[in-house]
């Protein structure tokens, strides 16, 4: 049995059985160098484009990004790899940083099969952060790649994709729901809760919980999940509450067979009077000091301990 554990904004567990198959899997790739055997190319030519710091796969090591142009990683070929070794499909992940802003740049990871490229498009809106994505690909999938596409021209430090690592699994080996956004945001009268998942395997349906304190929870939703997929689904709920608190939601998802999991608690701050907090600072994601007018998620640091999510 092989285990490996990656973080995103929840905890994935990829257990690799290896019993009738050649290869181990999750096959994982730090991209500590490019062009060589069984490694990325760079597709597009552009000479930006490399590894930086020795373990980041980066579209913009140095320089600036070129209007309206594309940028393209591109896996070496894997040939029948994997209807070789008896999977019956594929999971494509990738770990990355990203902050693309939301100005009309895209983000896309595919891969190549019969002939043809399939892209799926990474949202926007996940701008500065840190995480993970899954595709789930046929058995027949030779290559695989990363393309970027900028809208506007831009430094390497106004926005940017960098590729942490990449995992080859086995579709098999993987937990039913890849979770890539759970938040919540206050609309005066309610506040919506809103969370995307990336993938689902057997997925039944998600528990919405509510709570003033963090430890008692009052259930509120029973939302149903989307069975099997493979595209990105958006869901959300919208909570008329009673009176203006500090709310704390929980987020369950439950499998066919009665399994469960349950995701972090999120904050979201319904109370309309500030005006006797001290705001101390406004950091972005990443906790780096920004501005009113940053774009992107800006999270604001109160003297009471008050922590404030605006997007």
């Amino acid at each position: 049995m092989y285990l490996n554990i990656m973080k995103q904004i929840v905890l994935y567990v990829l257990i690799c059985f290896g019993l009738n198959v050649f290869a181990q899997y999750p096959e994982l790739d730090e991209h500590t160098s490019v062009g060589g055997a069984g490694e990325w190319f760079n597709q597009s030519g552009q000479v930006t484009m490399g590894v930086e710091g020795g373990t980041v796969l980066c579209y913009n090591i140095a320089s600036s990004y070129t209007d309206d142009d594309t940028y393209i990683w591109e896996s070496s070929d894997y040939g029948t790899q994997f209807t070789d070794d008896g999977l019956d499909s594929v999971y494509f992940a990738v770990n990355l940083t990203m902050d693309i802003r939301s100005n009309g740049d895209l983000f896309y990871m595919g891969y190549f099969d019969g002939g043809t490229w399939t892209d799926f498009l990474i949202p926007y809106r996940l701008v500065a952060v840190w995480t993970t994505f899954y595709v789930w690909v046929p058995n027949t999938t030779t290559k695989f790649r990363y393309r970027l596409y900028t809208y506007g021209n831009g430094t390497k430090t106004s926005k940017f994709v960098h590729i942490n690592q990449t995992v080859i699994n086995s579709a098999s080996n993987v937990l039913p729901i890849e979770l890539v956004l759970f938040d919540g945001r206050d609309y005066g009268d309610f506040n919506r809760i809103e969370w995307v998942t990336a993938s689902e395997i057997n997925n039944d349906h998600f528990l919405l919980e509510r709570s003033v304190n963090g430890t008692n929870w009052d259930q509120i939703s029973i939302i149903n999940g989307g069975g099997n997929s493979n595209q990105f689904i958006d869901y959300y709920y919208d909570d008329y509450f009673g009176s203006e608190e500090l709310y704390y939601y929980r987020l369950t998802q439950y499998d066919y067979d009665g399994k469960y999991e349950v995701f972090d608690i999120i904050v979201v701050d319904s109370r309309s009077e500030l005006c006797d907090k001290n705001l101390i600072k406004i950091v972005n994601s990443f906790g780096q000091i920004v501005n009113e007018d940053y774009r992107g998620v800006k999270i604001y640091v109160y003297d009471d301990g008050t922590i404030v999510k605006k997007f």
